[in-house]
């Protein structure tokens, strides 16, 4: 992002903006594919703890 803010021409400009559009998405895939769902496995055997964590949160920021 901060090279793009740097570039004056408008075909390098986008260029570099579409090139970062193309990495974002990968990025994105990536996540989708192979992180959340990674996440997922390894959170699912501590989710009603995680629950009970939230919503005592949830009460204390509600109460403050």
């Amino acid at each position: 992002i901060a090279t793009l803010q740097d570039v004056e021409e408008d075909a390098a400009f986008e260029t570099g903006f579409q090139a970062l559009r193309d990495h974002v998405n990968q990025h994105f895939k990536g996540e989708e594919t192979t992180m959340f769902p990674q996440a997922a496995q390894v959170l699912a055997t501590h989710w009603e703890e995680i629950t009970v964590l939230l919503q005592e949160r949830k009460a204390q920021i509600l109460a403050s």
